[in-house]
């Protein structure tokens, strides 16, 4: 009993070791296989690791049905519940991020990066990273936890 325990104990830390950062979808339009996104530090960890003073990035596929005449990146920590805004100097997505506005139906992956600043306090958030139109429609929402340090 004792060795069984043990073995299960064993197993429960390799697999939470070797197990990625969760990236769920949090809402939008686009169809989103989230296995697909690819962030700094998610992979091998629990919680995206987000080192200060270093760039964050991002790459997210997605596919839309219909049209966007423009798109606004937003980026947000959400601490108990409440969504902090994440000073986010690119936030026109239609510029130096792989998307060429307008956006017609079809396939496209949106990349960016995001200066983690020393002044950010060490902790663990939840970050949503959220693709908008003009009238500020969800386009995509992804949503992972992040570990800053």
């Amino acid at each position: 009993m004792k060795t069984c325990f043990i073995s299960v104990a064993l197993l429960a830390t390799l697999v939470s070791v070797n197990a990625d950062a969760a990236i769920k979808k949090c809402g939008g339009v686009a169809q989103v296989n989230t296995a697909d996104v690819v962030i700094t530090g998610c992979k091998g960890h629990t919680r995206c690791i987000f080192k200060k003073n270093t760039f964050a990035s991002i790459q997210l596929p997605f596919t839309l049905n219909q049209e966007f005449p423009s798109v606004t990146a937003k980026v947000y920590g959400v601490i108990a519940g409440v969504k902090i805004p994440f000073p986010f100097p690119h936030s026109n997505a239609c510029a130096n991020s792989g998307l060429q506005c307008p956006l017609t139906p079809g396939s496209y992956s949106y990349t960016s990066k995001l200066l983690v600043q020393p002044a950010f306090p060490s902790l663990d958030v939840d970050v949503e990273w959220h693709l908008v139109d003009g009238n500020n429609q969800e386009i995509v929402c992804i949503r992972f936890p992040v570990a800053l340090q």
